[in-house]
């Protein structure tokens, strides 16, 4: 009796202590910030100050795509001359700010220049 006694304790001492509390930090990274818009004065309503504090807790090196992009309805492609624009910025986290800019002045022309052919 004292030896099966003993041999519990044992066995719940040994798993009770086996078990061991980690404390991990998952990470969590952003990697692509899409926008689609049907309309072209849809643009101007692009928060670019948001960007760089929505992929500031990247690692960075990771790799990020800034996609911008505008899709027609049926009827006014006639209107404007395009079905579909796609704009793709890809860089590392570290250089978001740059990526941003660039897509900023990239979007900026092209906006300007689908309004011109629009008009």
């Amino acid at each position: 009796m004292k030896s099966l006694l003993f041999l519990v304790i044992l066995c719940i001492s040994i798993t009770s202590f086996s078990q061991e509390i980690t404390d991990t930090e998952k990470e969590i990274s952003i990697t692509t910030y899409a926008l689609t818009f049907s309309d072209l004065e849809d643009f101007k309503t692009i928060n670019w100050d948001l960007i760089p504090e929505i992929l500031q807790h990247n690692q960075p090196e990771t790799i990020v795509r800034l996609e911008f992009s505008i899709k027609t309805a049926p009827n006014e492609i006639q209107d404007v001359g395009f079905i579909d624009f796609k704009l793709v910025v890809q860089g590392k986290s570290k250089e978001v700010k740059s990526l941003v800019k660039r897509a900023k002045r990239i979007l900026t022309k092209t906006m300007s220049l689908l309004r011109k052919k629009h008009n």
